[in-house]
């Protein structure tokens, strides 16, 4: 019976630690995503409909 709970809780440390990296994984890649946006919106200014006042 000793085998089968400490199976058990071996599973459940593993299934947390998969949950664990997919959300750190998510956290990546909404950041990496953001950080090309802001690039590109800055890549896309143009200096020449500056009008200085």
């Amino acid at each position: 019976m000793e085998a089968v709970q400490s199976t058990i809780v071996n599973l459940g440390q593993w299934l947390r630690l998969a949950v664990e990296a997919t959300g750190a994984l998510v956290i990546v890649v909404g950041v990496v995503i953001s950080i090309h946006g802001f690039g590109r919106s800055l890549a896309r200014q143009q200096l020449e409909n500056y009008v200085e006042v």
